[in-house]
């Protein structure tokens, strides 16, 4: 019963912002009010739609500036100019990080380390295939602590997105 009333509470809200934005800040306070009393949650969905810091009702374009950062969502209440981060893009990464485990490495880096010709193999063979799983073998120039390293300043080189490192694997995305 609690849990309609608040998602009442965010549709007047909506519906008299255009008009009327001092009451829809105030439905929003009801239905915090209505959710603390009776310990309900308020769904993701509905708190993105209102400010952390002052409670407002927030409206893209309207109240809310919202600007895509990186891997997050920043969005900015104009009420009292606090930010606001949501990641968004994990589920993607998730799904590459599941996808990769059942590669095998079609690259490996040797004895001669990061070369121009690896680098031109990679950007290639991410061309084919969009997801590359490269192997930095033993042999290699590089020791377990600068694998990270090598692998990001790999990345840059390549336009890719590096996924993750386990251990002496590394996979990389084409954007």
């Amino acid at each position: 019963m609690a849990k309609q009333r608040i998602e009442r509470l965010f549709e007047l809200a909506e519906q008299e912002f255009g008009e009327h934005p001092e009451r829809s800040d105030r439905y929003i306070h009801l239905a915090r009010r209505i959710g603390m009393r009776h310990n309900v949650r308020i769904s993701r969905e509905l708190k993105r739609r209102m400010c952390r810091h002052c409670y407002s009702y927030l409206v893209p374009g309207g109240n809310a500036r919202v600007r895509l950062r990186g891997e997050y969502v920043a969005v900015t209440c104009l009420a009292c100019k606090k930010l606001m981060r949501y990641p968004y893009g994990q589920k993607r990464r998730y799904k590459l990080k599941s996808d990769a485990a059942s590669l095998d490495p079609v690259i490996r880096v040797g004895k001669n380390g990061v070369t121009e010709t690896l680098q031109i193999e990679l950007k290639g063979q991410l061309k084919k295939m969009r997801l590359v799983k490269v192997k930095f073998l033993r042999s290699a120039a590089v020791s377990g602590a600068q694998i990270e390293q090598v692998a990001q300043q790999l990345s840059q080189a390549t336009k890719s997105e590096l996924i993750e490192i386990k251990g002496r694997t590394a996979v990389y995305f084409k954007r």
